[in-house]
């Protein structure tokens, strides 16, 4: 997908070299970097809960990644859905 809000993908850094007037494509950018302290969310009904964690890989929009959660050790399965957010997937 390409890039349209340029305010979704701030903070994000590219995996690759990009030159100007180059299309940025969501694939093109790391919005979860391994190391980086990222916001897990979880909410089911109308209850929901945040805590942080460590990235344990780097990811794009939509894709899957392992966080460590920084409460309770645990690494856990999140899905990437904006610049160092995730999103605990049921």
């Amino acid at each position: 997908a390409i890039v349209q809000e340029p305010a979704l993908i701030v903070g994000s850094r590219n995996k690759r070299s990009l030159s100007v007037g180059q299309i940025i494509s969501l694939q093109d950018l790391c919005l979860v970097c391994r190391g980086d302290i990222v916001t897990i969310q979880i909410s089911q009904g109308g209850l929901a809960v945040s805590t942080t964690g460590v990235a344990q890989q780097d990811g794009s929009l939509g894709d899957t990644v392992q966080v460590k959660n920084q409460q309770s050790g645990r690494n856990i399965s999140s899905e990437v859905v904006g610049v160092n957010q995730v999103r605990i997937k049921f």
